[in-house]
């Protein structure tokens, strides 16, 4: 069975866009166009290239692309003459916006083809995981749906806004964090949570979780960085105060062991699900989240789903981002930092720059935040006081509140009478909180 594609399609569409750059604008927003679409794969690389000097607002003809492929490493993939050749066979340019939804239409039943052929393997196999992963394929978004808004659609936006208020916010674990981004988060948005290694983002991340699946919204976890053993041995420290090492040893006393047993046969012990996506892209993920239908969807780690450079990064970040909208929910994600400002045992108080990708992540996440401990000034050791600030709040205030981490809980809980000169905007919490927080 031969694979859905229009060869002709391709290459007209390249020299329409190359005899017609104005027509590019219209393609990627009329039909959503991307180099993936394309059957032959250097095809989408030629296209890549094109939208790119575009996006620049430079010159598009032969010379222009084959310096840009030179840079990218790719002219003797696509070739020298390629784009000269396409430009030569060039029908008429205003033909582009036709020639684009053929290539849309051709590999959507490409991928249904391929998805289809991956579900009869997984059935012949009896392979439970790769059909739950050929059904994600099946069901990817290839299409863009029409979503335009008239002046009376953006009236009946506005009435209900004043009537009933903005979107529905989800909590954070602490009111002060409410605070900052007028009620909590909501969807549409992609959030990035950031900090040093061992500083405590993944605990504030399931920290977070908990309080979101406590106020009812179906939540899961993408782990791709520790076990499920380890997130479990976690999970129970956290709701017994048994040490992890302990737990993960299995050398628990008796009293112990009468404690662990009563903690399993609780329902909140376990909130939320997870689902182990080492080796996933952000794409698996992304379709896993919209074939679920989640409220709230967690990603940890960002950067240990597999890139080569900036570009590779900023790719994943917009799909996060795009992901948030297009599936109604939250997408929250932690993140690595560069440590480019390390220069000894004590890891400085992060700010945006010291992101990995810090360019990507700025533009496409709408809240940033920052998970912080103190160090020993001399050996480096964690200590239990810290912070959590907002940088970015795209509709709020920035800021943030001290805290105090509880090793035994493996949570925080907020600073008593603390004092915070350094970050503007950031306040000691004892004046807003008087318990430990909203979902201790």
């Amino acid at each position: 069975m031969s694979v859905p594609c229009d060869i002709d399609a391709e290459r007209n569409l390249l020299g329409a866009l190359i005899a017609g750059p104005r027509y590019i604008a219209g393609v990627l927003v009329d039909t959503g166009l991307k180099p993936e679409h394309f059957y032959y794969e250097r095809h989408g690389k030629l296209f890549a290239t094109i939208v790119a000097l575009h996006d620049d607002d430079k010159a598009i003809d032969p010379t222009t692309i084959n310096a840009e492929l030179r840079e990218r490493n790719l002219l003797e993939e696509v070739g020298e003459h390629t784009a000269a050749d396409l430009l030569a066979s060039c029908p008429a340019p205003g033909n582009a916006p036709t020639y684009a939804q053929t290539i849309v239409r051709e590999a959507l039943w490409a991928n249904r083809l391929a998805a289809g052929q991956k579900i009869q393997l997984a059935v012949t196999e009896r392979d439970e995981d790769a059909l739950t992963a050929a059904e994600a394929m099946l069901q990817a978004d290839f299409t863009r749906e029409a979503s335009d808004l008239e002046p009376d659609d953006l009236r009946d936006i506005a009435h209900e806004l004043l009537e009933h208020g903005g979107a529905e916010a989800f909590p954070w674990p602490f009111k002060r964090l409410n605070d900052l981004t007028s009620g909590g988060m909501r969807r549409g948005e992609f959030i990035v949570i950031g900090g040093h290694s061992s500083h405590g983002k993944s605990q504030f991340l399931d920290q977070s979780l908990i309080g979101l699946h406590k106020a009812g919204l179906r939540t899961r976890l993408y782990m791709n960085e520790m076990s499920a053993q380890q997130r479990v041995a976690r999970t129970l420290t956290r709701k017994t105060g048994i040490p992890f090492s302990k737990i993960v040893r299995g050398e628990l006393t008796q009293e112990q062991q009468i404690i662990a047993n009563r903690a399993l046969n609780e329902a909140d012990t376990f909130p939320f699900g997870i689902t182990l996506a080492a080796g996933w892209s952000a794409t698996d993920i992304a379709h896993h989240i919209r074939r679920n239908a989640y409220d709230v969807a967690a990603v940890d780690i960002m950067h240990l789903i597999e890139y080569e450079d900036e570009r590779d990064l900023s790719a994943i970040t917009a799909t996060f981002a795009r992901t948030a909208v297009q599936a109604n929910c939250v997408v929250l994600s932690t993140a690595h930092l560069n440590e480019k400002r390390v220069t000894g045992v004590v890891r400085p108080r992060p700010t945006e720059g010291d992101l990995r990708g810090s360019g990507s992540i700025k533009n496409d996440a709408d809240i940033v935040c920052f998970v912080h401990r103190e160090q020993d000034s001399e050996t480096g050791d964690r200590e239990p006081q810290g912070a959590i600030y907002f940088t970015k709040v795209r509709n709020g205030p920035t800021g943030g509140m001290e805290v105090y981490f509880k090793e035994d809980r493996l949570r925080f809980t907020p600073m008593v009478d603390g004092r915070a000169e350094d970050l503007p905007g950031y306040v000691g919490s004892s004046a807003l909180i008087e318990d430990e927080g909203l979902f201790p």
